[in-house]
């Protein structure tokens, strides 16, 4: 398919340079007989790269590959040197991530896609979802290298002096747009998964794998794919803390010190907030994703041998609890196949450790070879992987159905008993932990006795399964049991 040239937009970001005062700055810089920092910045911003179109004029436009050196001024340290060398990647960090990977995203996928579904092309591709909030991220990181550019042109002095912890309390502490930044940021990285996963689906028509290999022959991505370009915001806020580690290393000043370092805490809180937002965001779409693919058994067949009139056999074929997983607070601490030792035979099993309850399933199919593959690796959370990545649960065979078998266990229901090396020759029953049920009144309803593929399996699901016990029963005696004393004694006082 040719697809037809969207018209070159003439909407680019503006200058981050005041034009009136262009030919008066150029001028000075290039008078000045040794080219100190404020003049470099002034001149740098007055003299465009060759490979930047898009922002003919501006700091956005200068080459990543340039290195700039610092003149020779009298008593000053190397390690001040170091300190400005290190503000200065900071802004070139910020400026050459705006141009070559935002706008790259923007005016090469986004835009054109846009344009073609003006034409009638590529109609069933959402850009709001594949891109999410692309333009805000492009409007409010803009804003920010124009307030950075601003700063350091301002506070240079003419030998060469910068005060480098100003500058960055002026950037990160008191600019409005430093929240807008890191605000931005977070709402890009929550769509990030979700942006992956419905690029996968879209790469199934053909219609728009051409489009996408068509926007691939653009110079502006300079080799990169789409997906390395959509991956760039979440890894660009996580070098921001890196750069200020540096610059407070090369700090000596206390004052100056305890400055910088409240700034490195507040990004690296921010950096801990979202990875926490990632997680339980990942861990909820698990949740919808076990609950869409769970079956709960009416209880006319998990006692197909007891009597039911026939006037409650309809409102009996459902179970209330259909809904049950699907909880906010709810987490997913371990999930994987185990063999449970049933009526004296080894059925499969696909067993999942929620924070509060044991959800043990029967899967209709047997487990496919990658999963027998995968063994040694497989039993860990779903949430445990770098963030950024997709959910790897997606290529796991997550679309057939798991019946439940008999019911949930709750963590402060059953005891666990570790079959020892003596218990396991004498039975034949190797790998192997017994899960001892009992109902509110101590009464044994139960015993499950599963054997896992490996014994580095079976002491991680142990030592998973003691673990969220003794949390759920901590959690149980400061809520619960503590709101029950506490009623308990007012009833008595009264």
């Amino acid at each position: 398919m040719d697809w037809p040239m969207p018209a070159t937009t003439s909407s680019c970001l503006p200058d981050v340079v005041d034009q009136s005062h262009r030919s008066c700055q150029l001028s000075r810089a290039q008078s000045d007989s040794h080219r100190d920092f404020g003049s470099y910045i002034a001149y740098k911003q007055m003299v465009s790269s060759p490979d930047s179109p898009r922002l003919p004029s501006s700091p956005l436009a200068m080459s990543h590959s340039h290195t700039f050196t610092f003149p020779e001024v009298e008593m000053r340290t190397r390690l001040e040197q170091k300190r400005k060398e290190a503000l200065w990647d900071l802004f070139q960090s910020e400026s050459t991530f705006l141009r070559d990977h935002l706008m790259a995203i923007k005016n090469v996928f986004m835009e054109p896609l846009k344009k073609v579904q003006v034409e009638g092309y590529v109609m069933f591709a959402e850009p709001e979802v594949l891109f999410g909030n692309l333009d805000e991220l492009c409007c409010v990181t803009y804003a920010f290298c124009k307030e950075f550019a601003s700063l350091l042109t301002k506070l240079v002095t003419p030998e060469g002096d910068l005060p480098v912890s100003e500058i960055l309390s002026n950037i990160f502490e008191q600019s409005s747009k430093a929240a807008s930044v890191s605000k931005a940021f977070h709402r890009y990285a929550l769509n990030y998964i979700n942006a992956l996963n419905y690029l996968e689906t879209l790469r199934r028509h053909h219609e728009f794998s051409e489009f996408e290999k068509w926007c691939n022959k653009d110079p502006r991505c300079k080799k990169l794919q789409l997906t390395d370009l959509l991956v760039a915001p979440v890894h660009h806020i996580m070098k921001i803390p890196l750069v200020l580690k540096e610059i407070e290393s090369r700090t000596e000043d206390p004052l100056e010190k305890m400055t910088i370092n409240k700034i490195l805490q507040s990004k690296e809180s921010s950096l801990r907030d979202l990875d926490d937002k990632m997680k339980w965001l990942k861990n909820f779409e698990r949740l919808l994703e076990i609950q869409r693919n769970v079956v709960w058994p009416g209880v006319m067949e998990m006692e197909p041998k007891q009597y039911f009139p026939e006037f409650l056999k309809t409102a009996l074929m459902k179970q209330p609890c259909e809904r049950l997983i699907v909880s906010p607070r709810r987490q997913i601490l371990m999930e994987g196949p185990l063999q449970l030792l049933d009526s004296g035979k080894a059925t499969e099993m696909f067993v999942i450790l929620f924070d509060d309850m044991l959800l043990v399933t029967r899967r209709k199919k047997a487990l496919s070879k990658k999963w027998v593959k995968n063994l040694e690796t497989f039993p860990k959370s779903s949430i445990s992987e770098n963030w950024p990545s997709p959910c790897n649960m997606k290529n796991m065979d997550v679309a057939l159905k798991y019946i439940i078998y008999k019911q949930p266990l709750s963590l402060d229901r059953f005891f666990i008993h570790d079959v020892s090396p003596s218990e396991a020759t004498l039975t034949k029953l190797e790998n192997a932990f017994i899960l001892i049920s009992l109902n509110r009144f101590q009464q044994i309803v139960g015993v499950h006795t599963f054997q896992a593929y490996s014994e580095q399996i079976k002491v991680t699901w142990l030592m998973k399964l003691r673990e969220a016990q003794d949390q759920w029963k901590s959690t149980l005696h400061q809520t619960v049991f503590k709101d029950q004393l506490a009623q308990g004694q007012k009833t008595g006082h009264n």
